[in-house]
């Protein structure tokens, strides 16, 4: 029964994102372009290039690596990367299922984990453009799911594959970098001191040659050891500068504000950087408010309906726009909320029980959410912000109202006199 459950959720969510293929296109815009030609280059040259000429450093290399996968074996078509994205966002229903059972051992919990998912608006429709976030959640389930699976069996091959997976995780999105700390502090608690240093070793090991290979590139390319790209100044700012109130301006509003001159990609993201910070310093009861206000946006809706591009403007056809996008969006708005509520809660209700060597799983699980909470409160407010934990999110709600259901059916059997 269970395996039937859970290929029919599976067979749902591959269709309801492969129909939308056939009927919406959005251009190439904003940060596609840039994934775009590294990714071309990259399958032509084998050069880190945006002209396949001269060196970049505007992204980090996990997704353009993905698409030069992609145009070398399909072509450059974008319905082909589309196409491959549907399967990982199919994926991530899957390894959804599986990283819930490993938390919570129910089947029944994993299948209502994996239906959400699969149901989830964001989920069906990020696969339809060129971004990282379809490829960086599979990655990231992955390198949990290999954690967990190396700690619960002490097969110590499972960490080699978790630190592969991390490795090209944080290299599509290096945000998370920092969050290694909570793997590597789970490992040390939840094996013998022996086992946790072979454990961490084979964990490291992928993780120091690829990340390594990647700085080394870097500072034969740019003479400097940069660890990523140099991506993050302007999201800093654009998340830190009171004008802006947390919604990215474009990158003209930004360059007019801060001129670039005559500074090279490096020190102009170096300068962002620097203005964001003396910002977040001059003006502290202004970035309480700003990080506090963008915290609640991310587990709300972002944005109103009429904004959100990702629904609007992929068609124009009438019946989609007027009738199909606001059930969707709707849907979307009320789905979150229930969720982010649900999911505060379990995070509360799980961090309580730290004590419990029994709950470290689920305290990885809630603590990895709330670094990328608190991380992505830093930038500016964007829907797909906070697609990669979402899955987290979703097993920490239902995980919260099986508590909340359990405990109140108890206190129902308890006071009832005829029992």
């Amino acid at each position: 029964m269970k395996n039937k459950l859970l290929l029919t959720i599976i067979a749902l969510a591959f269709i309801i994102r492969l129909v939308p293929m056939f009927f919406l296109s959005y251009p190439v815009e904003n940060d596609a372009p840039q994934y775009r030609d590294l990714g071309i280059s990259l399958a032509e040259h084998l050069q880190y290039s945006r002209d396949g000429i001269n060196p970049s450093i505007e992204r980090p290399p996990g997704y353009p690596v993905f698409l030069a996968v992609l145009y070398k074996f399909f072509g450059q078509g974008k319905q082909m990367v589309i196409f491959f994205q549907v399967l990982l966002s199919t994926l991530t229903v899957w390894l959804t299922f599986w990283l819930s059972r490993l938390l919570t051992g129910k089947d029944k919990t994993a299948l209502w984990a994996a239906a959400l998912v699969a149901l989830y608006p964001l989920f069906i429709y990020y696969n339809l453009f060129l971004y990282s976030e379809t490829y960086a959640v599979v990655l990231f389930l992955l390198s949990l799911i290999f954690l967990l699976k190396g700690a619960k069996s002490n097969d110590r091959r499972m960490f080699f594959w978790s630190g592969l997976a991390f490795v090209f995780f944080f290299l599509t999105k290096p945000i998370f970098a920092p969050a290694g700390a909570l793997y590597v502090a789970f490992v040390w608690l939840a094996l013998p001191r022996g086992a946790a240093l072979k454990s961490l070793a084979l964990f490291m090991l992928p993780i120091v040659l690829v990340w390594g290979a990647w700085i080394g590139r870097n500072y034969k390319a740019f003479g400097t050891p940069l660890p990523f790209g140099v991506g993050l100044g302007p999201v800093l700012f654009g998340g830190n500068y009171p004008e802006f109130k947390a919604v990215w301006p474009g990158y003209d509003v930004v360059t007019k504000i801060a001129p670039p001159g005559n500074m090279s990609q490096i020190e102009y993201d170096a300068y962002l950087k620097s203005l964001a910070f003396k910002s977040i310093k001059e003006n502290p009861g202004t970035t309480a408010k700003l990080f506090a206000y963008k915290a609640g946006k991310f587990l709300s809706t972002v944005r109103d309906f009429k904004e959100m591009v990702m629904f609007r403007g992929g068609s124009k056809n009438a019946f989609l726009l007027d009738v199909v996008f606001p059930i969707l969006f709707q849907a979307y708005k009320y789905s979150k909320i229930i969720l982010s509520l649900l999911f505060l809660a379990g995070s509360a209700l799980v961090l309580r029980r730290f004590k419990d060597k029994e709950s470290h799983p689920m305290i990885l699980v809630a603590t990895v959410s709330a670094f990328s909470l608190l991380a992505h409160s830093m930038l500016y407010v964007d829907e797909r912000y906070h697609l990669t934990t979402f899955p987290l999110h979703v097993i920490l709600a239902i995980y919260a109202f099986e508590l909340i259901r359990n405990k109140y059916k108890n206190e129902t059997i308890n006071t009832d006199p005829s029992v």
